[in-house]
This record gives structure tokens, C-alpha cells and sequence, in this order.
């Protein structure tokens, strides 16, 4: 098992509501120009096993990239959920390195054939708003954009960003999504704000009860319910319970197992980060007694690095071992 692999709450979230080619087309619908909604058929987007991810793109934990016909060619779209406002990697770069790895991928599997396009939009939904840049011209330097010949060897391309801080009730309401996906889109821009999701509750009372009774609906809210208990600050777990119950009756029964998923969730996330812990431990003490057995006994520099290490650089290390020459060049002192 590797962290990587573990899911945040906000990106399982908007898997389970937009990994539906349906869904994720009514958003493009409601975010893309028309002249470029012009250019995709919504009807073939096709959801890649994996959100297309592998090795080379476990950065993008919850991508969910889909086939689709581009400008009557094949093509990609592909939804990236961005937590904050701003990372130490900007999003147009990441972006870029993110479908440089598609492309080389399809290089591999069809090397006779021309790249296909890809269209990233990113989600972002930081309570403090998006201010990070979008254009990837604007991570260069000055003197890149303000002559000709080094402007022709750059790349150029910019980032669509749907930034829910600065969406309405309204806004999301008027979009023309499903009741579920639209309720997902509300809780990821309201539930990290502290009070927030209790002062808009009473506006959601229709969609609510729209998904309660649908096919599924139970099992959906409950995870919209156990997100929102989650990720709130100082939420008030039996009052939000009971105005739930209030506004939208149906939506009653799954909004009453909050307790009981939270408990089983925390259950399972404690037994997950054990195991892992537990690997980790057994990794270093591996790697240690090969170290010893090839090297001799450790300098204080290389034990601190490899009881720091991560449960990835231990795997790593270990293979490396069987190469290496020094103790240094194991541990990339």
C-alpha cells in the first residue's frame, strides 16, 4: 500500500459525482465557451479505467480523464480537482507535465499516430478564491513574453478554471447538472468555510429531496453527509442533522448514519495508515540490515535519512542497494 494511493475526501467526492460521462458532460455544458463546446461531442466521452492515471500520474490523485471526440478527431477531457488556491508547483505547469505524460503514453501505444488534444479544466474550490495564474506564459520569465523569437520557443496555453468561491447558490443552481453532482459542487465550496454550510442548507432543500428519492439516492447523500461532517469546521453534528431532516424528510434516513459512517470510516483509515505504518517499519528495518551487511554499520547521517524516509524512497532505496557502491548513493546523500 502506498499513501499515494489514499484518497482525500474532497477528490472521492467529486469522483463519485462527475465519473459519470452524463455528469461530467452537463458540467462541460455549463463551463465551456460555445465555440468550443462546438468542437466536443458530449455524447462520446468514454471514462478511462483509473481516471488514465499509472505509475507515471499517481501526482493526479483524482483526475478523471475521458475519451471523447475532439474536432471530429480522438481526444482527451480531463477534470483536475485543485484544493488550494496556490501550490508550490503553479497549476499550469503541473498541467503541462500531466499531459506530457498522456501524450508519451500514446506515443508508446500508437507511435504512427499524431498527439491527440486534451482539455484540462481544473476544479478549484479554496475557500479563499483562485488567484493563481492560468496562463502558462505567466510562469516565465519577463524577457520570454517580450521577444519575438524566444515567445515562438515557448509553450503557450492556458488552464480552464471553474473556481466555485465565486459562484452563488444561484449560479450553481442555474446550471444545468443533476441534483447530485450540483449538491457536490455546493458542499466543496461551502464545507471547509467554518459555519458556512448551515447558513446556505436551507437553499438545497429541493435538490436534497431530488436525490433522496432517486435511484441510489440513499447511498449518495450519505457520502455527501459524511464529506460535509468531515471536512467542516466546528459543525454541529445533531442540529445540521435535524435541520436535514426538517427541510427535506426524505433525505432523513441517510442523514441519520452520519454517526455510524464516520465511526466505520475512522475504523477504516486507522487500519489502513497501521498497515502502512507497519510496512514502513519493516521496510527500514530491511533496508538497515542490508545496509550493514554491505556497507558495515551506518554513519548517523544515513540512519537519520532512512528513518525519515517514506514508505515510496524505502522501495526505492531497496532496489537501489543492489547497485550502489556507496551507502550514499543508496539513500541520495
Amino acid at each position: 500500500m502506498s499513501s499515494v494511493a489514499l484518497q482525500s475526501p474532497h477528490d472521492a467526492l467529486f469522483r463519485a459525482a462527475f465519473e459519470s460521462p452524463q455528469h461530467a458532460g452537463e458540467l462541460l455544458d455549463a463551463l465551456l465557451p460555445e465555440d468550443m463546446l462546438g468542437l466536443i461531442r458530449l455524447t462520446s466521452l468514454e471514462l478511462q479505467s483509473g481516471g488514465g492515471r499509472g505509475k507515471d500520474l499517481e501526482e493526479f490523485r483524482s483526475d478523471l480523464l475521458f475519451r471523447a471526440n475532439i474536432a471530429s478527431s480522438p481526444g482527451f477531457v480531463c477534470f483536475l480537482v485543485e484544493h488550494q488556491s496556490s501550490r508550490e508547483r503553479p497549476m499550469p505547469l503541473r498541467v503541462l507535465g500531466y499531459e506530457t505524460r498522456i501524450w508519451e503514453r500514446h506515443c508508446r501505444a500508437r507511435p504512427d499516430e499524431p498527439l491527440p488534444p486534451i482539455v484540462p479544466i481544473v476544479i478549484g474550490h479554496d475557500p479563499r478564491g483562485w488567484n493563481a495564474s492560468c496562463e502558462f506564459t505567466d510562469l516565465v520569465s519577463p524577457v520570454m513574453r517580450q521577444h519575438e523569437l524566444l515567445r515562438a520557443v515557448t509553450p503557450h496555453f492556458r488552464c480552464i478554471v471553474d473556481d466555485l468561491s465565486r459562484l452563488s447558490d444561484h449560479d450553481l443552481m442555474a446550471r444545468a447538472l443533476s441534483a447530485f453532482p450540483t449538491l457536490v459542487l455546493w458542499a466543496l465550496r461551502d464545507a471547509r468555510t467554518p459555519g458556512q454550510i448551515l447558513q446556505t442548507l436551507d437553499q438545497w432543500a429541493d435538490a436534497l429531496t431530488d436525490v433522496a428519492n432517486a435511484e441510489g439516492g440513499r447511498e449518495a447523500l450519505e457520502q455527501l453527509f459524511v464529506y460535509i461532517s468531515t471536512v467542516a469546521e466546528d459543525l454541529a453534528l445533531d442540529p445540521f442533522r435535524a435541520r436535514v431532516a426538517q427541510l427535506a424528510p426524505a433525505a432523513k434516513e441517510a442523514v441519520m448514519t452520519i454517526a455510524e459512517e464516520l465511526r466505520a470510516q475512522g475504523l477504516k483509515q486507522g487500519l489502513e495508515q497501521g498497515l502502512e505504518q507497519g510496512l514502513v517499519r519493516g521496510q527500514r528495518q530491511t533496508l538497515e540490515r542490508q545496509m550493514t551487511l554491505k556497507f558495515g554499520p551506518s554513519t548517523d547521517a544515513v540512519s537519520a535519512r532512512i528513518q525519515a524516509a517514506n514508505l515510496e524512497m524505502l522501495e526505492r532505496w531497496l532496489e537501489r542497494i543492489l547497485t550502489a557502491d556507496t551507502p550514499d548513493a543508496v539513500v541520495e546523500l
